[in-house]
């Protein structure tokens, strides 16, 4: 099985701001209409990968963005509804109100958003809406999360997004969370880049902390040794694949991992992966992180 535990959804200029569109655009050499995704064209594209199930997150930045924001109830429209074995779906939380004060409305949509979407985990974005991961205001979010059963996805690491903050999305941050709340699954997105040492490190002794390789497609050789270093922490159980879409072609993608990752690997003189741990990668991991049912 295959899994893309990371996707983005949604209408230039209706979900995605301008503003946002031609800053993240420019960083990976987009023009800015590539933000549009058109229900059947994600479908046929995940098809042609041989993608099984696909994780779509729901995105609220509005707190510095007004004009970012895909709503869970699009995502349930579109693609749940579509086909609920296959879509599922992550609500995005805003911990925060205008006013900087904890936002229970919030709380509100996310539970709704299991309990009646049918949606299967969190999202968050700390260093887009300006808190640390362990903001005692996010506690109430990762104890809801807990009650749910549900895992949480945080954006960590650099982003290309000029008005966000760097600082809150280094890992170490994540460590205080993961030992007040040992019973939530949570994934540092992105491998944490630029600190992917200091996220293995985090996820060597805190064992419910995964990550994902989504968005990495671009720096092949980096990705590479970051896996042959997970490999050497033993922690490969705990690398999910995905791609950031529309950041990163899953076909292609997916492709690589099969058979550039060890081509990569072999030319560097470097450990190669099995294709029992190719497989963890693209599936059997984020299987497992989700909870389903083999």
């Amino acid at each position: 099985m295959i899994i893309d535990i990371h996707t983005h959804v949604g209408e230039y200029k209706k979900h995605w701001s301008e503003m946002f569109a031609k800053i993240v655009s420019g960083a990976f050499a987009f023009d800015p209409n590539h933000w549009t995704t058109e229900p059947d064209k994600f479908t046929r594209e995940m098809d042609e990968a041989g993608v099984d199930k696909i994780v779509v997150v729901a995105l609220d930045i509005t707190n510095i963005d007004p004009g970012t924001k895909i709503p869970d109830e699009y995502i349930y429209d579109n693609y749940i509804k579509r086909d609920p074995n296959r879509f599922m779906g992550f609500s995005c939380v805003l911990p925060k109100d205008s006013m900087g004060r904890f936002s229970p409305e919030s709380l509100k949509q996310f539970e709704r958003a299991i309990t009646e979407l049918g949606f299967k985990g969190m999202k968050a974005l700390p260093s887009y809406s300006h808190y640390p991961p362990n903001d005692k205001i996010m506690y109430p979010f990762y104890q809801k999360a807990v009650e749910l059963g549900v895992p949480v996805l945080l954006h960590m690491g650099a982003t290309s997004y000029s008005y966000a903050k760097l600082e809150y999305g280094h890992p170490v941050y994540l460590d205080e969370v993961a030992l007040d709340f040992p019973d939530l699954k949570i994934c540092a997105a992105h491998t944490a880049y630029p600190w992917t040492k200091e996220l293995f490190a985090v996820m060597r002794k805190c064992h419910n902390v995964y990550t994902d390789i989504s968005a990495l497609c671009m720096r092949p050789m980096e990705l590479a040794w970051n896996i042959v270093l997970a490999k050497e922490y033993n922690l490969l159980e705990r690398i999910m694949w995905g791609t950031d879409y529309p950041a990163c072609n899953p076909k292609t993608y997916i492709n690589w991992v099969k058979t550039g990752l060890n081509e990569i690997l072999e030319k560097c003189g470097w450990p190669t992966l099995t294709m029992e741990e190719i497989k963890q990668i693209l599936g059997a991991n984020a299987s497992r992180f989700l909870g389903l049912k083999n």
